[in-house]
């Protein structure tokens, strides 16, 4: 069990060591909960036990999603009804997806190049994102689901209220972003490729890559989504810091967003 905290010259501090951690399926961090902070210090909301994804979900898992038979009898039928969905796609009023059927019936990239498995699913929504959580519940038996805003920060915060994974100061060198792109243009790299961006819990790529879809609260109906973190299509500091969201719709579509999966613990 890893949990950050900081402590000033002169403190003391009594720590109460959280109890041993679940068996996890693999890829997934244990956060044993905590307050998550302002960058004051001061505790603006708790949260409980929850496993969180180490990585975002790959464009190899999406490949899975759209292979099985009753996603593509939706995908088949509401394609029908003149709309596009859970294929990833530029916007939202994009009917043509970014992916093709090639030989063998395989999905590719339309100009015929193989997807990379590796790379982080983008260009889908959050109905696609919710969509692929209840798809992979009933699939593994495990209550996945998108994480809450307050789970993301605390994930990205590691408990001490740091607003970047690895500390107090933003550093270019660390993260996937547009101002560190060797050729001046943005360009999307598989997950982990910038090992420096990872919480002390092990969760990774939670300042750079892509921003992350999360939800306001667990269980709120109608659903209010936030997209925090920055992406490689970022370039401000403050992009990448664990306070930094914006309200998103569930239909909205965004080459820089993705997402990852948490489950509750006991």
């Amino acid at each position: 069990t890893a949990l950050a905290f900081r402590l000033n010259r002169g403190d003391r501090r009594e720590l109460r060591l959280p109890s041993a951690p679940p068996t996890l399926p693999p890829g997934i961090a244990y956060l044993p909960g905590g307050s998550v902070l302002d960058h004051s210090g001061r505790a603006v909301a708790e949260i409980g036990r929850v496993g969180m994804a180490q990585r975002e979900v790959t464009c190899g898992e999406w490949l899975t999603f759209l292979a099985d038979p009753t996603v593509r009898a939706t995908i088949a039928s509401e394609a029908r009804a003149g709309r596009t969905v859970h294929m990833p796609r530029s916007a939202v009023d994009q009917r043509t997806p970014l992916w093709r059927r090639g030989p063998g019936d395989a999905l590719v990239e339309l100009d015929g190049r193989e997807i990379d498995r590796e790379m982080p699913v983008t260009g889908i929504s959050a109905n696609d994102a919710e969509a692929y959580t209840r798809w992979r519940a009933l699939r593994d038996g495990v209550p996945w689901r998108l994480p809450t805003r307050d789970e993301w920060r605390f994930a990205m915060q590691g408990g001490d209220g740091r607003p970047f994974p690895w500390g107090l100061r933003f550093d270019p060198a660390i993260v996937l972003a547009d101002c560190t792109d060797e050729n001046g243009a943005p360009r999307l790299m598989p997950g982990g490729h910038h090992p420096r961006d990872v919480s002390v819990q092990g969760v990774l790529d939670l300042a750079g890559s892509v921003s992350e879809l999360t939800v306001a609260s667990h269980g709120r109906v109608p659903m209010l989504y936030l997209v925090c973190g920055g992406s490689f299509r970022d370039r401000r500091d403050d992009a990448f810091t664990s306070t930094a969201f914006r309200p998103e719709t569930a239909d909205a579509i965004h080459p820089g967003t993705g997402f990852r999966l948490v489950l509750t613990l006991p």
